[in-house]
């Protein structure tokens, strides 16, 4: 089985670090096991993710540019908000590795569209590590259940 794992950092943060861990253990199972990433801190070669300074400036980029429609919201937090509107070619990414299933972790921050997840043609598994796939951006809800609602 061809498990193709996609969260935003290898390991940087705690949904980056749960995803390594399991990556790295099916791969010790000798399940064929890798990571697509937005920002890549390893050097594992199981690792995809940018390529090269350009790349890498790039990736940086896009998650900048993801958070513009947030200069309306002055209150709103960045961190724990993500608008998810960066247009991205994700499933081409994807399709490349030729998984039989794909795994999501935290996919926030410019990395994929919720539109996209739509388009892709394996089976999908989805381990929540915040609330931001059913609040509609919001990484964690604090007091406001909008999006129970709307």
């Amino acid at each position: 089985m061809n498990v193709l794992h996609l969260n935003t950092s290898d390991t940087g943060g705690g949904a980056a670090r749960a995803a390594y861990r399991l990556h790295t253990g099916l791969r010790s199972n000798d399940v064929d096991s890798r990571m697509l990433v937005q920002n890549k801190d390893t050097k594992d070669d199981s690792v995809y993710g940018p390529e090269g300074v350009r790349g890498t400036v790039k990736s940086q980029i896009r998650r900048q540019f993801d958070k513009l429609p947030l200069i309306q919201y002055s209150n709103r937090d960045p961190e724990l908000f993500s608008p998810a509107w960066t247009p991205e070619r994700r499933t081409k990414q994807i399709a490349k590795h030729d998984p039989d299933i794909v795994h999501l972790h935290w996919v926030s921050g410019g990395f994929i569209r919720p539109k996209t997840i739509a388009q892709i043609t394996v089976p999908v598994v989805w381990t929540l590590h915040d609330m931001w796939p059913f609040t509609g951006g919001c990484h964690y809800s604090k007091s406001c259940t909008k999006y129970q609602t709307e």
